[in-house]
């Protein structure tokens, strides 16, 4: 099989903007549009439903009465179904203070700032739980921060 994704399925943007602020303030901020993940649905058949369609058992069932191995089938094609992209937004806020030979620099972070819950795992499994999510994107979250250079 012949497989093209479109262009969209793999394209990423990213872009990083550092602004000066009065005060010694400084504003950053990183924005990031992904490709949702690809969708997929697998199915193990086992040998016994294979035999009436195939006419015979599984390569690695050659010679064996009965056998219980299973092959994994897609039922989606892979690369032509996916989920909806991933648009991230993180922010920073950051001032520096010199104390002699040492420097402390404050930090501000809210991630996720679009509280955006893209999905970055999830069940590939074709059953009662597909397409159910495992991971999402982390929720929106403010973190305060210090570091000191000397």
């Amino acid at each position: 099989c012949r497989v093209s994704p479109t262009w969209a399925s793999g394209s990423r943007l990213k872009l990083m903007v550092v602004y000066p602020l009065p005060l010694k303030l400084r504003a950053s901020s990183i924005y990031q549009n992904l490709p949702g993940i690809a969708q997929q649905a697998t199915l193990a058949v086992a040998n016994k439903d294979i035999v009436p369609s195939l006419g015979r058992n599984l390569g690695s069932c050659a010679g064996a009465a009965t056998c219980t191995d299973s092959v994994t089938v897609n039922l989606i094609q892979p690369g032509t179904a996916f989920e909806p992209r991933m648009h991230q937004l993180d922010f920073r806020l950051s001032r520096i203070f010199s104390m002699g030979r040492y420097k402390l620099d404050a930090n501000l972070d809210v991630f996720n700032v679009l509280n955006q819950g893209a999905v970055i795992d999830m069940t590939l499994a074709y059953g009662a739980k597909w397409l159910n999510p495992v991971q999402i994107l982390a929720a929106r979250m403010v973190k305060f921060g210090v570091e000191i250079h000397f």
